[in-house]
């Protein structure tokens, strides 16, 4: 599934996905895969296509025959997600527009302990601020927070389609959208069972 954007006349098709973890199966990640592969040839080659997420792999440092899709400001040695990731974009004629220029070393990975959560908010409180008010401006990726199936308290940013009970992470999402007028695009419209999470354990939704 993808949420059109009509952006300066013309239509952005934006996908948020949350591959598996590294160390979960490989028939996982496989159908995975297979479910984003059929939900991108929905979207006409004519149009333009923006996948924000988290693909859990690296794609290693250098580009090293993977030119066209990886702008050689990457991290860490390629892995098999790394490789997957590369794969797909090429099969899709996209580009991992992350490695195409160069990032503090505190911004080459995105996972957190408690303090480096509190540097990324920091951080994107900044990037936001230098966005003039006048301009529109989309952020796609995960946060890691549950915001709640209801809105209780934050109807003006939260459409009532959520999912699960509300934790931290997800306070500190939807304070932060109320600080700079944003909404939860993604809580405004119903989705089916299996697409209102983006992390799956081997027991349960989180």
């Amino acid at each position: 599934m993808t949420i059109k954007l009509v952006i300066g006349g013309f239509t952005v098709h934006v996908c948020s996905a949350y591959v598996p973890q590294v160390g979960l199966g490989e028939e996982k990640k496989r159908t995975f895969l297979e479910v984003l592969d059929e939900v991108l040839r929905g979207v006409p080659s004519s149009k333009k296509l923006l996948i924000g997420g988290d693909f859990n792999g690296h794609i290693g440092h250098l580009p090293i025959s993977y030119n066209d899709v990886h702008g050689g400001f990457g991290f860490g040695d390629r892995n098999n997600e790394g490789t997957a990731l590369l794969d797909f974009a090429r099969a899709f004629g996209l580009v991992v527009v992350n490695s195409s220029f160069p990032k503090k070393e505190e911004h080459l990975v995105t996972f957190y302990n408690e303090e480096e959560k509190r540097r990324f908010w920091e951080f994107l409180d900044e990037v936001v601020q230098g966005v003039p008010s006048s301009k529109k401006i989309f952020i796609g990726g995960d946060f890691n927070g549950h915001i709640r199936s209801m809105p209780l308290g934050y109807e003006d940013v939260l459409g009532g389609f959520g999912f699960g009970v509300r934790n931290d992470e997800g306070i500190s999402i939807l304070d932060f959208a109320r600080d700079f007028g944003l909404v939860v695009v993604n809580s405004n419209f119903l989705k089916k069972e299996d697409h209102l999470a983006t992390f799956r354990s081997r027991l349960a939704k989180s």
